[in-house]
């Protein structure tokens, strides 16, 4: 049995001894190294989250900056947190999405959906991002008025492959 044919793919059936699994990287690190083949020695641990932040809707030209309770504002002060924890322990961290609500140019947002991921090939940087990121968001929650709700989506182990 080749790569070929009607056979199912499993080792009994086509008693491999392993196998090649070429990847083009999705990233600039061996471009950026000069290098043209790496080996990849792993996968990445990952942990995703859905976030919501709860403010209070108003209207732009009325409530006092000290009375509001802006969504947004709370949020940007997350995404930014994401982005910190993330390269404080040299793992990568992403906002890949973010839903402002009532979207208009004139309404305080009173609320604000957004996603994080992750991910490390360390579990302990993956276990401490989790912390810090709960403690930093419920703290800028609590000074800026808002409510949070933070769930975990995902939680993947790095793999090390042999």
């Amino acid at each position: 049995h080749a790569l070929h044919g009607n056979v199912d793919a499993n080792l009994t059936v086509r008693q491999w001894q392993g196998y090649y699994e070429a990847h083009i990287e999705q990233g600039p690190v061996l471009e950026r190294s000069g290098m043209q083949v790496g080996i990849v020695t792993g996968g990445q641990g990952q942990r995703t989250f859905s976030v919501q932040v709860q403010g209070f809707e108003g209207h732009s030209g009325t409530v006092p900056m000290e009375d509001r309770q802006d969504a947004l504002v709370c949020s940007s002060a997350m995404v930014l947190e994401v982005r910190r924890i993330a390269r404080e322990l040299s793992m990568v961290g992403t906002v890949g999405s973010l839903s402002v609500s009532p979207g208009s140019f004139n309404t305080i947002p009173g609320n604000v959906d957004f996603s994080v991921d992750f991910r490390s090939p360390n579990e302990t940087a993956l276990e401490l991002a989790e912390s810090r990121m709960r403690d930093a968001f419920a703290g800028f929650a609590d000074v800026l008025h808002c409510t949070l709700l933070l769930e975990r989506q995902k939680a993947r182990s790095p793999i090390t492959f042999d």
